[in-house]
């Protein structure tokens, strides 16, 4: 018993010296208070969040029971893994990174990403592999409501996505996605805030891109985007930044016009910014009435002659409204 006794003690002894090696699995630290910046941009804080460890990138190991995850120190990953189905929150601390050298997959789960009040917080995927995008969550959804997210995949061959088979809800911060080879995102696109760059070889976005009412983006060319985009339109933001324009304002044709068109070289313009009218009558027609005037009914001053004319944009929203003559008999 004694003899027992006595050796359990220099074992004891021998592990805390260092005589014997010995493996402790890391604990997963719990933080409690965790402040995050929401979808309306107000301030929140949230508990039982575990901090973001190396021994997350195991296979389904990037979860925890409460669905938070903390970015609290720059952490580098061989890839990670979610398939337990069930939806997860990931705070990107502020001025820490999330590095993986491989993809993201989440399976039956949605991610959802907050910043905090830095909004300097990241989280970086970089990759080469086909048929599997960088940042996966199979058929459910990804919300960026702050920090920065950039996915990278330089597979050399096609089949390539850095986000792919799902939705992306953009309320905040920043995405980035580049595919050297297929599109960059493979889904559906909503804007509802924040700054969104797609990049791929075979264009930007498979499925739609929709900005949300009243909401107006502009890209690094100065060209702007309202409502849901068209083909035209999506092929022109591949490789283009798009942001926010709150000092930009809606031009609009009015429906109902009959014996002839009218087109606005720009559907949103910012103040200041010259916007150019069309004028194509119906044959043996021609412009009755032309008005132009801003939200408060107020009339614009329009310039020209003929069928091109041109108005400054106010510091409002603008209508233009036509009437054409009927057509001689």
């Amino acid at each position: 018993m004694h003899k027992n006794k006595l050796l359990s003690i220099l074992l004891t002894l021998a592990l805390v010296l260092g005589i014997l090696p010995w493996t402790v699995m890391p604990a997963r630290a719990v933080e409690h208070g965790v402040s995050y910046i929401d979808a309306n941009g107000s301030a929140q804080t949230a508990d039982n969040v575990e901090v973001v460890v190396e021994s997350m990138g195991a296979d389904n190991a990037f979860k925890s029971d409460s669905g938070w995850l903390y970015v609290e120190n720059d952490v580098s990953l061989n890839g990670a893994s979610n398939n337990g189905g069930v939806a997860m929150n990931l705070i990107l601390g502020d001025d820490k990174t999330l590095t993986l050298s491989a993809s993201l997959r989440f399976i039956n789960a949605s991610l959802t990403i907050y910043g905090q009040s830095g909004g300097t917080g990241k989280l970086t995927i970089s990759g080469s592999t086909a048929n599997n995008p960088m940042l996966a969550l199979g058929s459910n959804t990804l919300t960026i409501n702050g920090g920065t997210v950039e996915a990278t995949n330089n597979a050399p061959n096609y089949g390539v996505y850095a986000f792919g088979n799902t939705s992306l809800v953009m309320n905040g911060g920043s995405a980035s996605f580049t595919a050297s080879m297929g599109t960059a995102v493979y889904g559906n696109v909503t804007l509802n805030g924040g700054t969104f760059y797609a990049n791929g070889r075979e264009g930007a976005v498979t499925g739609t891109v929709t900005i949300k009412d009243g909401l107006i983006y502009k890209d690094d060319s100065n060209n702007y985007y309202v409502g849901t985009l068209t083909g035209e339109q999506k092929t022109a933001i591949n490789g283009k930044t798009l942001t926010p324009a709150p000092n930009a304002h809606n031009v609009t044709v009015t429906n109902g016009v009959t014996n002839g068109t009218v087109t606005v070289d720009k559907a949103a313009a910012e103040s200041g910014d010259t916007v150019t009218l069309t004028i194509t009558p119906e044959t043996g027609c021609a412009v009755d009435t032309l008005t132009v005037t801003d939200a408060s009914n107020n009339a614009v001053t329009t310039s020209g002659t003929g069928n091109t004319r041109t108005f400054t944009i106010p510091a409002a929203d603008v209508t233009v409204s036509a009437t054409f003559t009927q057509p001689v008999a």
